[in-house]
């Protein structure tokens, strides 16, 4: 049974990595399910872009089973990746004006791998703000 399903934010958050880690759930499942077809994900937002409270981030179209299965998993990379954005861009927009640098931070997710040595993390780095880009 095919079905739709849209995400709508419910406050202003920033996103960083979120659509590596949306993405990466729904084709982990659709991997495993061969027999049924593949998930659909349509993002109306870009990574790194702050977005208003009341707007929807992706849609969903696939198999019922595999958007109930992985919606919880889905929005928990939604809620950690974009809430440590989100402070992280708030520590930025103090720290203007001043002498100290915010280079980095991390969250990270054990034993979640995309690919191998690939682990779910997020560094954030505002280039605008800070001028640089620290790969890690």
């Amino acid at each position: 049974m095919n079905k739709r399903l849209l995400v709508l934010l419910r406050a202003k958050i920033v996103l960083y990595q979120v659509l590596l880690g949306v993405n990466a759930v729904f084709a982990q499942l659709d991997d495993s399910q061969p027999q049924v077809p593949n998930t659909k994900i349509t993002w109306l937002v870009a990574d790194g872009e702050q977005v208003k409270a009341n707007t929807t981030l992706f849609e969903l179209q696939g198999n019922a089973r595999t958007l109930l299965t992985g919606e919880r998993t889905a929005l928990n990379f939604l809620q950690t990746l974009s809430g440590t954005a989100t402070l992280t861009s708030q520590y930025v927009q103090e720290l203007s004006g001043s002498n100290t640098k915010l280079l980095d931070t991390r969250k990270t997710l054990p034993g979640l791998e995309v690919r191998k040595n690939m682990p779910y993390c997020v560094v954030v780095v505002l280039i605008t703000e800070l001028g640089c880009l620290m790969p890690f």
